[in-house]
């Protein structure tokens, strides 16, 4: 079961990468709607299925806490960079990559 979660959650992070492959180098709100395969609502939906699936399948282990954790926070800000897109938010759709870009450097389990 360990091995099965951690693959998924090192799913979460291949879909993170493709996304700020395409929109960390310019940080141009247009990335977004440019995107279409996969689009930021598949990647957000994706995600979501992923996080769905940790959750459901992860225990009470500090490591299945960190992965659900750490996958929902994932889906969550790849959501709000998608709101930002629709709202032309360039502010909140920097800040949104930066998070994303945080959250994928820091130290994941292995």
């Amino acid at each position: 079961m360990d091995e099965m979660l951690i693959k998924l959650y090192e799913r979460v992070f291949v879909v993170v990468q493709a996304f700020l492959k395409e929109a960390a180098p310019s940080l141009k709100i247009e990335i977004v709607e440019q995107l279409n395969e996969p689009t930021i609502d598949d990647m957000v939906k994706t995600l979501r299925e992923l996080q769905s699936i940790i959750s459901a399948l992860g225990t009470d282990s500090y490591a299945h806490l960190e992965m659900r954790i750490n996958s929902l926070q994932c889906a969550v800000v790849m959501e709000r960079i998608a709101k930002s897109a629709i709202n032309k938010d360039q502010e909140e759709f920097e800040r949104c990559v930066q998070e994303l870009e945080n959250l994928e450097r820091a130290p994941r389990l292995s």
